[in-house]
């Protein structure tokens, strides 16, 4: 066979894979998603006009989606784009200068090019809307804080391609005109410029969207300058010659999506003297609220600490947290750009002495609503409120569990749950009168735990159910499932709904030691929960507790 026809056949055998083998692939291939994103599902046809005009758009998306090997050969593509081209292999990323990512989605490559300002309606929006949250929460002597976090391409421009940027203001530059006489809004930019011509080191990750823990202090600093007082006195005071290179690399956002991941160092500095009274919590949502759609509800303690802060962030909060934390005896941080509604329910519910809006410079797009007065006074009326008295009272006495001063005490002998004003003498009862846990697992990164709680000594049902560890609570959940069993066996209708499931994330326990119990309680009564030996085996072993509640 001569060298012509070989040629030829090696061609055509090499189109003929290229056609086939991703197509066979589609069946067998099990690669990531690296692209962050939810990937086409395989389409339905619908035997309608529409439907059937639809039909093949849809059914592409899918192909382009799922081919054989597809992240294969994406990722050969993207490192040949960025080894070779020095070019990004994605449209949500901008390869920069000596290995700097930036994000480009969320209009931020607009922002970069200058190219999609504030019209003057969304300035005046903003201007009133701050102005709107800071004076309703002033009535309450709350203070209030807009913490506008800024993107990195903001504070590092020359890492940028110059051809990408463009003239005039930015966003939040143009913004920044009207909002500068505001005492509720506070960005740390000029902090950040000043720190960053300092050389202690880099403030940004340099391939991933986020500031490092050195950044975040800076920002958390220029925060507690702005309330001032006492606030600015207690600040965490670091060393900021103590911020060096962590030895411990992290993942990083960008690089994954140009699907070239890598891991990089945090700048940080030891906080663990300062943080000791650390500890996770639970948070409660508030009552009449759907939650379901938000990426995050926690709140942490820190004992011995003064005042109460409510945040609600985005995931720049991330690396701010430990020094926010380490500052109030509570925080409660809600990952959202919160509703009026969420906004007021959330301030009346924790009554926090301080408020928090942080949202990273390229989601200032949108401005919070105008209608926190209006909204309040309609939550305030009977029909808005959306659950009863009783039911209000309930939810207040669980979220008292959850504070700086809610514990568990024993005093010569005698425990005694103590949240605030309110303290419940628990009986002596080695059996667990209150009923018992049937099961505890682990379910997704969760202890799963499950039983019924009630007082039958009482003839009484329980309201909810707590969970200690040492001293500390560590959740508390509602009592209303159906136990028609435990009813029965009692002869006792008030506890055909002592039912209960609940899901304790692992990090509430990471930080609390001491022996773990459940109890039952309603408003004025508790009784233990009893716990089979070694059901809690797992937990006391993984978060170093001691001992186990029951028998």
């Amino acid at each position: 066979m001569d060298k012509t026809r070989t040629y030829q056949l090696t061609v055509s055998a090499v189109f003929l894979a290229g056609i086939f083998v991703p197509l066979l692939g589609m069946w067998s291939s099990n690669d990531g998603n690296s692209e962050q994103r939810t990937l086409a599902p395989f389409p339905s046809l619908t035997l309608s006009k529409a439907g059937i005009e639809q039909y093949p758009g849809e059914f592409e998306r899918y192909i382009n989606d799922h081919f054989g090997f597809r992240n294969t050969l994406l990722d050969l593509q993207a490192r040949i784009a960025y080894s070779v081209f020095g070019r990004s292999g994605s449209t949500s990323v901008i390869a920069g200068k000596k290995d700097w990512l930036f994000y480009a989605d969320d209009q931020s490559l607009q922002d970069i090019q200058r190219i999609d300002a504030f019209s003057p309606a969304q300035v005046r929006t903003w201007g009133s809307s701050v102005q709107e949250r800071g004076d309703w929460l002033a009535a309450k002597h709350i203070q209030y804080r807009l913490f506008v976090a800024p993107d990195k391409h903001t504070v590092y421009p020359e890492m940028l391609p110059k051809h990408l940027l463009g003239n005039g203001e930015s966003r939040f530059e143009a913004l920044s005109h009207t909002l500068a006489q505001s005492p509720y809004v506070v960005s740390p930019f000029q902090q950040l410029l000043t720190q960053k011509s300092a050389s202690n080191g880099p403030l940004y990750f340099h391939t991933d969207t986020h500031w490092n823990s050195y950044g975040a202090y800076i920002g958390y600093r220029a925060l507690m300058h702005s309330l001032g007082g006492q606030y600015d006195a207690d600040a965490m005071k670091l060393d900021l010659a103590s911020f060096a290179t962590q030895s411990e690399p992290r993942p990083t956002d960008l690089s994954k999506m140009i699907r070239m991941p890598r891991t990089e160092a945090n700048v940080a500095s030891d906080t663990s003297r300062q943080l000791a009274c650390l500890r996770q919590t639970q948070a409660l949502p508030p009552m009449g609220v759907d939650v379901s759609h938000l990426q995050g509800f926690s709140a942490t303690t820190c004992e011995g600490k003064p005042g109460t802060a409510l945040v609600f962030h985005d995931s720049f909060m991330g690396a701010m947290t430990p020094y926010l934390s380490g500052q109030f005896g509570r925080v409660v941080y809600v990952w959202s750009r919160p509703s009026a509604e969420l906004f007021i329910k959330m301030v009346e519910q924790e009554k926090p002495d301080v408020v928090i809006e942080e949202r990273v410079e390229r989601y200032m797009r949108t401005p919070p609503e105008t209608d926190i007065r209006e909204t309040a006074a309609r939550l305030d009326k009977p029909a808005g409120r959306q659950f009863t008295s009783a039911d209000e009272l309930v939810h207040e006495v669980s979220n008292s569990l959850l504070g700086t001063n809610a514990s568990l005490q024993d005093r010569d002998g005698e425990l005694r749950l103590v949240a605030g004003n309110k303290t419940w003498i628990v009986p002596h009862d080695p059996d667990g009168s209150g009923g018992f846990v049937d099961e505890v697992r682990v379910v997704d990164g969760k202890y799963h735990f499950s039983g019924w709680a009630g007082l039958p000594l009482k003839k009484a049902p329980a309201q909810f159910v707590v969970v200690t560890a040492g001293n500390a609570v560590v959740y508390v959940a509602p009592v209303s499932g159906p136990r028609a069993d435990v009813a029965a066996y009692y002869d006792l209708n008030a506890l055909k709904n002592s039912g209960f499931t609940f899901d304790v994330p692992h990090d509430l326990f990471w930080t609390t030691s001491g022996q773990i119990r459940v109890f039952a309680i309603n408003a004025d009564e508790i009784a233990s929960v009893l716990v089979k030996g070694g059901m809690l085996q797992d937990v006391q072993q993984r978060n170093k507790t001691v001992a186990v509640a029951g028998k």
